[in-house]
């Protein structure tokens, strides 16, 4: 059965509605890039062919909905399978003009709504707070947005009062990207349907798998392009160092992490220990850490560095496909060897469309060599 796609389009100054049909019949092309953490983004190009030569402006650069700063959700239905791919606001607009009847174009172009937590810097005290309630605290600012909050366990000291103040000089989304790469965490925001939003803060999300694998080079079974992949061994580093006593007056404390310790692996080589002699070792000192804490570290920052060991991308034809890969998730590939096939994480998606195309441009990685895949 061939796949069948529609784009829907909502649009407003605070809350979107759907496009009217002047701007559906515009439609040319939409580009949305999905991020599993940071701001994703979207570019929407449309036709603005003057055909009423005698109107003072093109009709669609006179629409308020299409004017910077409005509101934009975008939304696929692919299979009558509704996704919602994005939801933000418009802060680019290039218009290209031709002499050629019906080729002028508007571009319109924008971020997702963790751009509006980056657009004023502030000063707020956050006195004997949990990292998690620091967090709802910045996002209630934005429940306009429909933002619904998921922040998963976040194994940080809770401290007692007077002791212990958080200090921010900065943006909110500043504050919260600083606590994602303290603790190897991804943040995003994730449309659930139109003008709701979901806000994930977390571990990455390996379990969410795509329903049928993409398969490379297997005849009538093939659903991808192509696929590009690189090994890269020098990312893999082994975190060595000393903390305090915990009686503070012992000698410091030898802490090291023998490999990456991964809860869910992907690969069944660890870069750590295929590296043997030749891999990265780095050290760390800080008066900060007990010997469990710095042990922690240790495993923590040895493990996310061989989070993107093998890694590459696919290029995946959604008509032949027939379904929408979601950010961040996982996939799984076949037909690419025993050294590559089974299961990759899914950190960044690129779907352009445009009539009758819907190409998925997909950044995976893990961390490194072999399947632990069994049976797909």
């Amino acid at each position: 059965m061939a796949t069948k796609v529609r784009v829907d389009l909502f649009l407003g100054t605070a809350e979107a509605k759907p496009a009217p049909l002047l701007i559906a019949q515009a439609f040319q092309s939409v580009t949305v890039t999905q991020k599993d953490r940071n701001i994703s983004t979207f570019q929407l190009s449309l036709n603005i062919d003057r055909k009423n030569v005698q109107s003072a402006d093109y009709s669609l650069l006179d629409i308020e909905e299409l004017k910077p700063n409005s509101r934009v959700i975008i939304s696929v239905l692919v299979n009558a399978e509704p996704t919602v791919l994005f939801d933000g606001f418009i802060n680019n607009i290039e218009m290209n003009y031709a002499n050629e009847s019906g080729t002028a174009t508007l571009s319109l172009t924008g971020e997702d709504i963790l751009s509006r937590m980056n657009l004023k810097e502030k000063t707020a005290d956050y006195q004997s707070m949990t990292v998690t309630d620091i967090i709802k605290k910045c996002l209630g600012d934005y429940s306009d947005y429909g933002l619904a909050p998921e922040i998963k366990k976040i194994d940080l000291p809770v401290w007692e009062p007077d002791e212990h103040t958080i200090i921010q000089n900065g943006t909110d989304l500043a504050l919260i990207q600083y606590y994602a790469n303290k603790l190897g965490y991804i943040f995003r925001v994730r449309p659930t349907k139109p003008n709701k939003n979901n806000f994930y803060f977390g571990p990455p999300e390996t379990e969410n798998k795509a329903e049928q694998a993409l398969n490379v080079n297997m005849g009538f079974a093939t659903n991808v392009d192509d696929i590009n992949l690189i090994y890269d061994a020098g990312l893999a580093q082994l975190v060595t160092g000393f903390v305090n006593n915990e009686d503070l007056e012992g000698d410091p404390i030898a802490v090291s992490a023998l490999d990456a310790n991964r809860k869910v692996a992907m690969a069944k080589d660890d870069p750590i220990t295929t590296n043997g002699d030749h891999v990265h070792s780095r050290l760390f000192k800080s008066a900060t850490y007990n010997s469990a804490t710095g042990l922690d570290y240790a495993n923590q920052t040895t493990t996310r560095s061989t989070d993107k060991v093998l890694s590459g991308t696919i290029s995946v034809d959604t008509l032949r496909y027939g379904q929408v890969i979601e950010v961040p998730s996982v996939v799984i590939v076949r037909g690419a060897g025993a050294s590559a096939n089974g299961k990759y994480y899914v950190s960044q998606v690129q779907h352009s469309i445009s009539e009758g195309k819907y190409q998925q441009l997909i950044s995976v990685q893990r961390e490194g060599f072999g399947s632990t895949v069994t049976k797909v």
